[in-house]
């Protein structure tokens, strides 16, 4: 703390005369303050949290910084762990053309080689293409991986 003396002298006509002299103790604290103070949060007061990894995958004191890659559908940079990660594999060549490679290969059960790509997306990306849809506050606590629909193998008509 530091004391500050000092002296108000007013000019009242010709005369000069000391009104007052007194001592001002200044703290720490700020002059000015808004008395705003933000409420502690307790149990009963938290925030609500919409997803309970805060739209991350990765482990709660894994680490700091996680490397950024590329949406493919929109070329956002996003963290690899905020992405939305989906395995293509698709054929190289399309069906009409592959009939037709197969008719013209000299091998028996030749495969044509296939197309492997992890596609990253970033959330808005992946909601528009409807890659992945908004659930319910219920329906987010399923973390079940959803059914996977197959189709059933063809049955291939015997030549008579």
């Amino acid at each position: 703390m530091f004391d500050i003396t000092f002296s108000i002298q007013l000019n009242i006509g010709e005369c000069q005369s000391i009104v007052d002299t007194s001592v001002v103790k200044l703290s720490s604290k700020p002059l000015i303050s808004s008395g705003h103070q933000p409420p502690k949060l307790t149990s009963s007061n938290k925030m609500t949290v919409k997803r309970r990894n805060h739209g991350r995958n990765r482990p709660a004191g894994s680490r700091g910084h996680v490397r950024s890659v590329r949406c493919d559908s929109t070329s956002k940079m996003i963290t690899k762990d905020k992405a939305v990660k989906r395995f293509l594999v698709k054929n190289i060549v399309d069906a009409s053309s592959m009939r037709d490679i197969m008719d013209a290969c000299v091998y028996e059960n030749y495969q044509v080689p296939k197309l492997y790509i992890k596609m990253y997306y970033c959330i808005e990306a992946a909601i528009h293409q409807r890659i992945v849809r908004g659930r319910s506050a219920e329906n987010r606590k399923i973390r079940a991986p959803p059914q996977r629909f197959r189709r059933k193998p063809e049955k291939k008509k015997e030549s008579a």
